[in-house]
C-alpha cells in the first residue's frame, strides 16, 4: 500500500518516530472510486484509466 501524504507530513515520514508515523492522517482531499480493470495494463496509457466505472 502506497504512503499518501500531503507536504506537511513529509518530515513525518522521513525523520520522524514509529509513532508520529501513525499519527499521520489520510488526505481529506481524496476521492476513492472503481476504475476499469484497464488500469493493471501499463500500456493503457489513457485517460480511460482515470475515469470512474460506472456500473450499469
Amino acid at each position: 500500500m502506497p504512503a499518501i501524504l500531503d507536504k506537511t507530513s513529509y518530515g513525518d515520514w522521513i525523520q520522524g518516530t514509529e509513532e508520529d508515523v501513525y499519527d499521520l492522517s489520510i488526505s481529506e482531499k481524496i476521492d476513492f472510486y472503481p476504475v476499469s480493470t484497464i488500469v493493471n495494463n501499463p500500456s493503457n496509457n489513457v485517460k480511460d484509466c482515470c475515469l470512474p466505472l460506472i456500473s450499469g
